[in-house]
C-alpha cells in the first residue's frame, strides 16, 4: 500500500521528539496535526526531561479515508480550505494487513477517539489504524 500510493503524494511520515513535538501535514482536503503522545500531558513520562522519539506513517487511501501506523503519535484533523468547518472522525478501527488485505481488529469508539476528536497510538505500542473523516459546520456558523 505504501509503495502503491507513494508516487501520488498520498504517503507522509512524521518523526517527533520533545524538541520537535508537532508536525502539520496537508493530505488532500485535510490538515492532519501530528503530535508526540506526551503532549497530551497525562502520561507520567511527559514531565521527563528527555522524551523518546516517536514516529508514524500516514497513507491517504481515499479522499476521506486513511491508514495510520506507528507509535507514540496523536492525530487531530481539520478541513484544509474552509475555516468555518470542523472535522470529526467518522469511523476508526485497528487491524492488520495479511497478504495485502486489511483485516479489521478492534473498532475504536468515543473512549479511544476522544469522542471523535483525535486518533492515538500510545508510545511503546506499535499499531495500525484505519479511519475515515467527515466535516461539519461549527455551531452558530453557516
Amino acid at each position: 500500500m505504501v509503495t502503491a500510493n507513494h508516487c501520488d503524494g498520498r504517503v507522509e511520515g512524521v518523526l517527533l521528539s520533545k524538541d520537535d513535538p508537532e508536525t502539520l501535514l496537508r493530505m488532500g482536503d485535510w490538515v492532519l496535526t501530528c503530535r508526540h503522545d506526551y503532549t497530551l500531558g497525562w502520561s507520567p513520562e511527559a514531565a521527563n526531561e528527555d522524551w523518546p522519539q516517536t514516529a508514524a506513517i500516514i497513507v491517504r487511501a481515499e479522499s476521506d479515508s486513511f491508514y495510520f501506523a506507528g507509535t507514540g503519535v496523536v492525530i487531530t484533523v481539520a478541513p484544509a480550505d474552509d475555516e468555518s468547518l470542523k472535522a470529526g472522525i467518522l469511523h476508526a478501527e485497528e487491524g492488520r494487513f495479511e497478504d495485502g488485505a486489511w483485516h479489521r481488529g478492534r473498532v475504536l469508539n468515543g473512549d479511544q477517539t476522544h469522542q471523535g476528536r483525535h486518533l492515538r497510538i500510545p508510545g511503546g505500542d506499535f499499531r495500525i489504524q484505519r479511519f475515515s473523516l467527515y466535516e461539519y459546520a461549527r455551531f452558530g456558523e453557516r
